[in-house]
């Protein structure tokens, strides 16, 4: 049954540059370029977003060829579509809620022949949005009052007297600029002149909307000294991180939960996290049959870490980082576990047991990690898992995120897509030093981003998958709303 909460709002008004109001064209197919296509628009932007309108505008490089616009409310089964008179170049919704949040592309055609269409771009409207914000500083013994300034728009004072991980503020009101309503979830704020050593970014995660946040434990584990039975004979094996892997696998871990996961689930989840040093992991679970043969001898499952001595039963997800080379019981060095792991919990908290050798370090600075792609593949393990067994994934099952276009030995493909455009995805991997748009890791643009904020869907469907809004509304296995 439909509460009244769940009734769709009444459809916008369109309204172009010159103030006439347009009629809808509810055809949201997708007309892909061919050979003699309009060039794509660029430069596609939220020019003024308010509580009530949405004014998108955009640059048109075919001066012969109108705009189509696509646009449609989060969650929506489908499109709409509008078709501009050649040479508009702006549009805008009105009236919309301003707890929705709507996604719009852009494309030039001439007649039926259209160019690819642009990236989907979201929107934040409400101008009581939340701004999660994320400070960091490097030389914490100079970190003092500070004013902060978000770009373009009025400034509110931070104070700070000591070296906090994270704090959380609110702005007063939501301001025009560069930080309103872009595709992106963070922007940089500008620091006075004189408070260097200091960064600071920002979440966004609209009002009445957000998703509840989880809480997150990240175990780094420095020594990894366990005995276990392979084959019926005693084993025993004994590795230790080095300082910069120890300090690399911190970076990474607030990287991941302080910008990639609010980045990929486009604001609809800022997590809690901490990260804590319980010492000797003291416990793993002997692997078999396909796993062992690919992966390695064993690894830490959940009831590991209760036999090392840590008992984390009030979070929703549990992060372990640990040794997985070392030295067996005769000093011989040898690689206990070659891969990251997510294991099946159904409706309970999430594990992920991920080695630091699969946290690569910067080619020029050992204590900062190359990529995080194991970590955003797999958490995503563990969100699909999750919110696979609720049913709330929209048959995305959690082994949908090993993406491959070309048959694999066993012949099989997983064909995944943009689910407002239809375009396929990168499969290359990204780092920080060489980001690639539309890729599988890439924050803003591309098939991680998409599972994780509901937006992807497979090969033949016509409906959305992944972590949806409503998914992320109904929150982690253990804190829950």
């Amino acid at each position: 049954m439909r509460g009244a909460e769940d009734e769709p709002p009444p459809p916008p008004v369109h309204l172009d540059q010159s103030g006439n109001l347009i009629p809808d064209d509810e055809d949201d197919s997708t007309t892909r370029a061919v050979a003699g296509a309009p060039a794509m628009p660029t430069d596609v932007r939220f020019q003024k977003v308010t509580s009530t309108s949405i004014q998108l505008i955009w640059v048109n490089r075919d001066a012969s060829a109108s705009p189509v616009i696509s646009y449609r409310r989060e969650n929506a089964a489908s499109y709409s579509r509008y078709t501009a008179k050649v040479g508009i170049t702006s549009i805008t919704l009105t009236p919309v809620s301003a707890s929705d949040r709507w996604q719009f592309f852009v494309q030039a055609c001439r007649s039926t022949v259209c160019s690819d269409p642009t990236d989907e771009y979201s929107t934040v409207p409400d101008p009581r949005a939340t701004v999660q914000v994320i400070t960091e500083y490097e030389n914490c013994a100079r970190a003092k009052q500070r004013d902060f300034y978000a770009p373009n728009s009025r400034y509110r004072k931070v104070v700070e007297s000591k070296c906090p991980v994270r704090t959380t503020r609110r702005f007063d009101k939501w301001e025009q600029g560069q930080c309103n309503g872009r595709t992106s979830t963070q922007c940089t704020f500008d620091v006075p002149s004189g408070t260097s050593q200091i960064s600071h970014r920002v979440h966004y995660v609209t009002g009445g909307t957000a998703g509840a946040d989880w809480r997150v434990a990240v175990l780094v584990y420095d020594k990894i000294d366990v005995r276990y039975t392979d084959g019926g004979v005693q084993k025993r094996f004994q590795g230790q991180l080095t300082a910069d892997e120890r300090d690399r696998a911190t970076q990474a871990a607030n990287a991941f939960f302080g910008s990639d996961v609010p980045a990929l689930t486009g604001g609809y989840m800022v997590p809690r996290w901490e990260v804590s040093y319980p010492g000797t992991l003291t416990s793993v679970t002997v692997t078999s049959g396909d796993l062992k043969t690919n992966c390695g001898v064993a690894y830490p499952k959940p009831e590991d870490i209760v036999r090392s001595g840590q008992a984390m039963s009030s979070y929703d997800a549990l992060i372990v980082i640990y040794p997985g080379t070392g030295r067996d019981e005769r000093g011989t060095l040898m690689q206990l576990q070659r891969c990251g792991l997510a294991d099946y919990t159904g409706l309970n908290q999430t594990h992920t047991s991920v080695p630091i050798g699969f946290i690569p370090a910067d080619p020029s600075n050992p204590k900062v990690a190359a990529d995080r792609n194991q970590l955003k593949h797999e958490f995503g393990h563990n969100l699909l898992f999750y919110y696979a067994a609720k049913n709330m994934t929209n048959g995305m099952q959690a082994s949908g995120n090993h993406i491959n276009y070309i048959p694999d030995k066993e012949g099989k493909t997983n064909k995944w897509y943009n689910c407002a455009t239809g375009r396929p995805y990168d499969l290359r991997d990204e780092n920080e030093r060489s980001k690639i748009p539309n890729s599988i890791y890439n924050n803003n643009v591309g098939f991680t981003r998409d599972y994780y904020s509901g937006t992807t869907k497979a090969e033949g469907a016509s409906a959305c998958a992944g972590v949806s809004l409503n998914a992320w509304k109904s929150g982690g296995p253990v804190t829950r709303p």
